[in-house]
């Protein structure tokens, strides 16, 4: 605490950013509803999504999100595009999340994000590659996104 006041740490700053720039792009660009996590209910997911059809329908179907926003996300290469290092408790965590989990790198040079699905079969030794071209926009995320809920958007009644 500085000045008796508490302090809102870089980190903390870096984080809200990659978060908003995610929610921007899920929010303005695909049309579906943000819900971000609370700080001090964050585990690991920094947000929900719940996808929206075109005409408006919210399908109660749901994909969570663990944003990373930074510089060093973006330092591991390899030959399809970047890896991303987590933490023991963070893999156990997400491997037993009720629903599909995405892990998001954000760029803060650019502000593209990538993403992975979490698949905990095929992280290795807590680390996991993200494709290149596995960009957050519009373009093809609809479409992607619900190949990963696995589900037929069903209406009843």
């Amino acid at each position: 605490m500085k000045q008796g006041y508490p302090t809102y740490s870089k980190a903390a700053r870096t984080g809200n950013d990659g978060i908003d720039l995610v929610s921007r792009v899920v929010h303005e660009e695909l049309g579906w509803l943000f819900k971000r996590n609370h700080q001090e209910h964050d585990f690991g997911i920094d947000a929900q999504v719940d996808l929206i059809l075109d005409d408006g329908s919210v399908t109660g179907q749901i994909i969570a999100m663990q944003i990373k926003y930074g510089k060093s996300f973006f330092q591991e290469k390899n030959q399809w595009g970047y890896v991303y290092r987590g933490e023991q408790k963070h893999f156990n965590y997400l491997a037993n999340y009720p629903t599909p989990v995405l892990i998001v790198i954000c760029n803060p040079s650019s502000h593209v994000c990538y993403w992975v699905e979490f698949d905990p079969t095929e992280a290795s030794r807590l680390k996991i590659g993200i494709l290149s071209r596995t960009i957050v926009n519009s373009s093809g995320a609809r479409s992607t996104f619900r190949v990963i809920i696995r589900f037929t958007f069903v209406p009843f009644g």
